[in-house]
C-alpha cells in the first residue's frame, strides 16, 4: 500500500515538471516573435495646397542683373569740330586736328566734339597735323534797306585738299532759327586763306514781322566728312525785316 502511494506520487512529479516545462517553452516562444505592426488609423500624406494657397514654384534668385543701355548707332560722320565764342561776340569754328589747337585768349566758352562722341550718336574722323579756322564776325546791321554782316574768313594750317563756305541769313521763330535768305556757297579753291568780305541781304522781306536775325557759316573741305558744323553771329540784331524765305 505504501508502495503505491510512493508510485502515484513520483508519477505526480514527473507530470507537474512536464507541465511546467511546456509553459515555459510556449511563454519563450511567444518572446522570441516579432510584435504584429499595428497600423496607423491615420497613414501619412504629404500636405496638400489649399485653394488660397498657391504650390510652392522654383526658388528665384534675389540678384537683379544690370540693365545695359545700348550706345545708339551713329547717323552722322563729321570731323573731329570744336566752337568757341569770344568776348566780343564773334565765333570761331575749328576743323581737324583740334586736340593740337589752343583755345582763342578771349574766348568766354566753347564747345567740342567730346561729347557728341561719348554719346556715340556721331561718328567722329581724327585727322593729325592740319586745321582750319573759320570766323563769323558778331555784328549784323541795317543800312540802306539791307541787313549787313562784316563777313566771314577760314584759315587752315598746312593744305588739307580743297575747300568751300556755305551760309545764309537766319531769323527766329517760335520754333527756333529759320532761313531769311537762301542759301549760298564761296567758290572752291585750294589756298589756305579764303575771306568773303562783306555779305547783305535785303530788308525787308518777305512778310512783315520783328525777329531776331544773325549769320550761319559752315565750312565743306572736298573728299572729308566735315557735317553742318556752324559758325554763327551773335543773334543780338533785331528788326522789322520781316520772314525772308520761310
Amino acid at each position: 500500500m505504501i508502495a503505491g502511494l510512493a508510485v502515484i506520487v513520483v508519477l505526480q512529479a514527473v507530470v507537474a515538471v512536464v507541465v511546467i516545462g511546456a509553459v515555459t517553452a510556449d511563454r519563450d516562444a511567444d518572446q522570441s516573435r516579432p510584435a504584429p505592426a499595428t497600423a496607423s488609423p491615420h497613414p501619412l500624406r504629404p500636405p496638400q495646397p489649399t485653394d488660397d494657397q498657391a504650390p510652392p514654384g522654383p526658388t528665384m534668385s534675389t540678384t537683379t542683373m544690370p540693365t545695359m543701355t545700348p550706345r545708339p548707332t551713329p547717323t552722322v560722320t563729321r570731323l573731329a569740330w570744336r566752337t568757341e565764342t569770344l568776348s566780343s561776340g564773334a565765333q570761331l569754328l575749328v576743323l581737324g586736328d583740334v586736340d593740337a589747337v589752343p583755345r582763342d585768349p578771349s574766348a568766354i566758352s566753347a564747345e567740342d566734339y567730346h561729347a557728341a562722341e561719348e554719346r556715340g550718336d556721331v561718328k567722329v574722323v581724327k585727322v593729325r597735323g592740319w586745321w582750319c579756322v573759320t570766323k563769323v564776325e558778331a555784328r549784323l546791321s541795317l543800312s540802306a534797306g539791307y541787313v549787313r554782316s562784316a563777313g566771314f574768313e577760314t584759315r587752315c594750317s598746312q593744305r588739307p585738299g580743297r575747300m568751300r563756305q556755305h551760309f545764309r541769313f537766319e531769323r527766329s521763330s517760335w520754333s527756333g532759327m529759320r532761313g531769311y535768305s537762301g542759301g549760298d556757297v564761296t567758290p572752291w579753291t585750294g589756298a589756305q586763306i579764303q575771306a568773303s568780305g562783306q555779305r547783305s541781304v535785303p530788308c525787308p522781306a518777305g512778310r512783315t514781322g520783328t525777329y531776331d536775325y544773325r549769320l550761319r557759316v559752315f565750312l565743306q573741305i572736298e573728299r572729308l566728312p566735315v557735317g553742318e558744323v556752324p559758325a554763327l553771329s551773335n543773334d543780338r540784331f533785331r528788326g522789322d525785316c520781316g520772314t525772308g524765305v520761310s
